[in-house]
């Protein structure tokens, strides 16, 4: 598997649930964001290693990057909440999970990457396989 899993989907539980071509995509993403947010292969690798988003601007970069590219948030990090949803339901969330969801992660934060990246962190606090990858 690429060691370019974008740190939104790189919790090595996550990426044992998806399917092949969820990974497939989430490589091909990741590998477009990789360049954009100018992560590093070892940032990437420690987040899949401990399950521990590190804060720090290239992973916000990345995280957002994902994001935006997957439909979850928009350019200005409003949040799209049914898209979310779906995505939910393709791993079998609660309904339960699937409200915590939108009262407690759905929060606009004060930049676009804040937003993204402390989604990611509730999200899979929450439902920890989740993907954006269809």
């Amino acid at each position: 598997m690429k060691l370019l899993i974008c740190c939104f989907l790189l919790i090595t539980s996550t990426l044992a649930a998806l399917s092949p071509e969820q990974e497939k995509k989430l490589d091909k993403i990741s590998d477009e964001c990789k360049s954009e947010s100018q992560i590093s292969t070892e940032t990437i690798n420690k987040v899949r290693e401990t399950q521990k988003f590190e804060d720090i601007p290239t992973t916000r970069k990345h995280i957002f990057c994902i994001l935006k590219k997957t439909g979850v948030v928009s350019e200005s990090g409003d949040i799209n909440i049914d898209t979310i949803k779906t995505k939910l339901k393709k791993v079998d969330a609660s309904d339960e999970t699937l409200n915590a969801v939108e009262q407690q992660c759905a929060i606009k934060k004060q930049t676009p990457e804040a937003t993204a990246f402390e989604l990611t962190k509730c999200i899979y606090s929450k439902q920890a396989n989740f993907s954006p990858a269809d």
